[in-house]
């Protein structure tokens, strides 16, 4: 078949290399005739499918002299995939590589791990987001061994990104984190519990409040019918998918991600399969309009399919007492107007919360925790600089805003990449960044003057009267007097 490929080895992957970049880890080259005639694009996702199980990998134009039939893989994708040389694998293209949100990095070091905070802890984490933009492509699996810091040497794997273990991601210096896990606690469950976040306070707090459900006999504690289901909603660029991975990334259980690449059936399958197994399971579906929007000529099926699935983990709660150990998490804009009223109800998508355009607070929060490198001495001033001129810039936008300064600054240093960025850098940019809210809108302010309406010299000048000098009142309920 034309989508299927003999592999081998890239050229340039060495034995032995002392502390590689992992720059091509995670590419998978073609022949460039072959690649275009595919449908591959360069630095996009391919979907490789392995011994029937499908991965993710970066597709990339590979050298003309190499057969067409083949595809060179890294020695990093063999030993994931536990391929053999030679073996066959069947590539098809996929859609855009994703930015990295959360980066899990396990530990596997022989001495005494890291302390879970601290200094030592935060050198460690910035070295290895260090390394991650040196191989720009982020694998699951890409060993980090040796690697020295401050006289110490520890190794490192790459454990999952953005909560998937089979995915790929591309380093962005403005969303990516690292989180570091040990070898000590990789064989236990995580908490399913999450942090605190910048403007997210109150609705960090209502889903974990949620999530404490999962641990009490419902009987006396909640009222039935028991859902497993909740629905996150906001705006564009108010932080619903970050969220989906900070869930993802508690490590409570295996993560499963829905898309419209899903059929209804295959839906069906993923709850239960979720339901059968021991283990504990997240199901995130990011955008759940993909698949039930009014314009998709599925979406009965798509509806069926979901409610059939949050009605029988609903079921086995009630029967049980207890949540069984899934987790259903579903992002939208708006609840009331996307989430059709046969997913409202009580065993289904009842709960939700809403994540809101920052106010002024919220926005100085959103920046600080950004730490963008203002001068010291001007750093708060510059912060409610910010904050003042943002009103209605959602978290997506200020990171936006702060990414394009970031570019401004560097063609203002050059080479002096240790200079802050400084107040012009910002002040560039606010054309180029609008809220969210007002892309769509495209005031033209009237061009019209008095000058240029003929008559009605009474009206206008009443009208005129009225501007300088409004009535008064003491209240509002009462007629001016």
């Amino acid at each position: 078949m034309k989508d299927e490929y003999k592999t081998r080895i890239q050229p340039t992957d060495v034995v032995g290399q002392k502390n590689p970049t992992h720059k091509n880890a995670a590419k998978i080259f073609i022949h460039p005739s072959t690649f275009e005639k595919a449908g591959f694009a360069t630095g996009g996702i391919c979907l490789v499918e392995v011994n029937s199980v499908q991965r993710e990998a970066v597709a990339w134009p590979g050298d003309s002299k190499v057969a067409n039939n083949i595809a060179s893989i890294s020695r990093v994708f063999q030993n994931v995939a536990n391929l053999e040389l030679g073996q066959i694998i069947r590539i098809v293209p996929g859609g855009a590589v994703p930015s990295a949100q959360i980066v899990v990095i396990r530990e596997i070091s022989d001495i005494p791990p890291l302390p879970d905070s601290g200094a030592e802890h935060e050198r460690w984490k910035h070295h290895l987001e260090y390394k991650l933009e040196l191989a720009d492509y982020i694998l699951p699996g890409t060993p980090f061994e040796d690697v020295s810091l401050r006289g110490s040497q520890r190794s490192f794997v790459v454990e999952s990104v953005n909560g998937s273990v089979k995915g790929v991601v591309k380093y962005d210096p403005v969303t990516t984190v690292v989180e570091i896990s040990n070898d000590e606690a990789t064989g236990d469950v995580g908490k399913l519990r999450i942090e605190p976040l910048p403007n997210m306070g109150r609705q960090v707090e209502q889903l974990n409040d949620f999530f404490d459900e999962y641990n009490i006999e419902l009987e006396n504690n909640a009222i039935p019918p028991f859902t497993c289901g909740i629905v996150i909603d906001g705006t564009y660029g108010t932080g619903k998918t970050m969220l989906l991975d900070h869930i993802a990334a508690t490590r409570w259980g295996r993560v499963v991600r829905i898309t419209d690449d899903n059929k209804p059936s295959s839906i069906q399958t993923i709850f239960e399969t979720a339901i059968e197994q021991r283990g504990a399971t997240i199901i995130l579906i990011d955008d759940i309009l993909t698949l039930i929007g009014k314009n998709n000529t599925n979406r009965p099926g798509y509806i069926k399919a979901i409610k059939t699935g949050l009605d029988q983990l609903a079921k086995k709660a009630q029967t049980d007492n207890q949540r069984p150990n899934v987790l259903v998490v579903a992002t939208c804009l708006d609840y009331l107007e996307d989430i059709p009223y046969d997913l409202q109800r009580p065993s289904r998508f009842w709960q939700h919360i809403s994540l809101p355009t920052p106010d002024a607070p919220g926005r100085a929060e959103i920046l600080r925790s950004m730490k963008p490198p203002f001068p010291s001495e001007h750093f708060d001033k510059y912060i409610s600089d910010l904050v003042e001129r943002t009103h209605a810039y959602t978290g997506g936008d200020l990171r936006n805003l702060l990414a394009k300064a970031m570019q401004a600054r560097r063609k203002r240093v050059a080479s002096q990449l240790d200079k802050p960025l400084e107040w012009e850098d910002v002040s560039k940019i606010f054309s180029e960044v609008r809220p969210s809210a007002m892309r769509d809108i495209n005031l033209k302010p009237p061009t019209i003057h008095w000058s240029d309406i003929g008559g009605y010299e009474d009206v206008k000048s009443a009208l005129q009267d009225v501007l300088r000098t409004p009535d008064v009142s003491s209240t509002l309920s009462n007629p001016p007097t």
